[in-house]
């Protein structure tokens, strides 16, 4: 922490010193302190979808969802249908037992979900023109010992 305060008076309007000082103050469990970081890498740099990500998934780890979701949708709107955001928003709609909300997040990112066939307990996507997978070792026999 102390090198990290002496870089930041040497680099006043680098984000990068606040955000790296908030992850450290996350891991210490100093939320307060993190979050105030947070917000000073944000006002430096207020378009990082990292940044912003990182300081989502500290309000959802408190289970402060809609402050999460309002970073959320703040890296949305600069990077618009990012998959791996809108998974992490229907993982909120999920936590928050919002089912159908979670659902229709999701929807988009299973262009045939319609077209599905049963395999053992697992719902997998068919592909009628796809060869049989056959390169995968025989469990029978292989005691994984060489």
């Amino acid at each position: 922490m102390r090198y990290f305060e002496q870089a930041r008076q040497l680099l006043p309007n680098s984000s990068r010193i606040p955000e790296s000082l908030a992850y450290v103050a996350r891991r210490r469990g100093e939320w307060d302190q993190s979050e105030s970081y947070f917000n000073e890498a944000e006002h430096l740099d207020p378009r990082n979808v990292n940044l912003l990500t990182q300081h989502a998934l500290s309000y959802i780890a408190l289970r402060r969802f809609p402050e999460g979701l309002r970073k959320l949708d703040q890296v949305l709107n600069i990077i618009p249908d990012d998959v791996d955001t809108l998974a992490v928003k229907a993982g909120i709609a999920q936590a928050e037992g919002d089912l159908p909300r979670a659902a229709t997040l999701l929807t988009p990112l299973h262009p045939n979900r319609r077209r599905t066939e049963r395999v053992g307990n697992t719902n997998l996507p068919s592909n009628p023109g796809a060869a049989p997978c056959t390169n995968y070792p025989s469990a029978k026999g292989n005691t994984g010992q060489a």
